[in-house]
């Protein structure tokens, strides 16, 4: 139930990490286009920003994720005989007969599947049967950062560019920024709040940068 538990948590990492990154990405591409560009070529440039961005965050993840993957299992292959050896030790420290631990010995090697998902949970501390795949987790996060560009793209589709787009669009992000803040506080002790407005305020620092680079650069 543990293993699950934290299974969940890891893609529940992966959404606010790709809805972050989309967000922060697109509120600063969005606000600098503003300053420079028709409402076409803004909308053009956030959707292709967002696709290109979602697909280059989902093929790292998937590589990065694979990669570990492999790795944890040559890890776990070269385990095996540890983690027998750390079963043996325990039966002896329980006090189970010596003659009890080879009847065991024989029955682990008859299964070699068995034994080696126990040597990754007992030498790695990881169900790699659980372990969630490349493609379940790429694809978790190419879909919550394509998430995270819509947000502050829509007012532009729906309402036309124009100064009030901006301030909208830039609440929008704000307000999700401060709710994945305060979603992701986690440990005792933390203050929901600060997390929130933390996170809101480097967000806005971004947007800022963005509509300033924008005014520059239109002179």
């Amino acid at each position: 139930m543990n293993k699950i538990k934290d299974s969940l948590l890891f893609q529940i990492k992966q959404i606010v990490f790709g809805v972050q990154d989309g967000l922060v990405t697109t509120v600063i591409l969005t606000t600098t286009l503003a300053s420079v560009s028709n409402n076409s070529i803004l909308i053009i440039s956030a959707i292709t920003a967002g696709i290109g961005g979602a697909i280059s965050m989902a093929t790292g993840t998937y590589l990065g994720a694979k990669s570990q993957k492999d790795v944890l299992k040559i890890k776990a292959n070269s385990a095996e005989e540890r983690a027998l050896l750390i079963i043996k030790d325990e039966f002896r420290e329980k006090g189970v007969k010596e003659n009890d631990i080879k009847n065991f010995s024989s029955l682990f090697s008859k299964y070699p599947e068995i034994e080696k998902d126990l040597a990754s949970n007992i030498a790695l501390g990881i169900d790699l049967n659980r372990a969630p795949s490349p493609l379940t987790d790429a694809s978790f996060m190419g879909i919550s950062f394509l998430i995270g560009a819509i947000i502050p793209s829509l007012p532009y589709i729906i309402l036309g560019e124009s100064f009030t787009t901006i301030v909208i669009s830039v609440i929008l992000v704000a307000a999700t920024l401060f709710a994945i803040g305060t979603f992701k506080t986690v440990e005792k002790g933390e203050s929901r709040m600060k997390n929130g407005l933390e996170i809101m305020f480097i967000g806005m620092i971004a947007a800022v940068l963005g509509f300033l680079i924008g005014k520059i650069a239109n002179g």
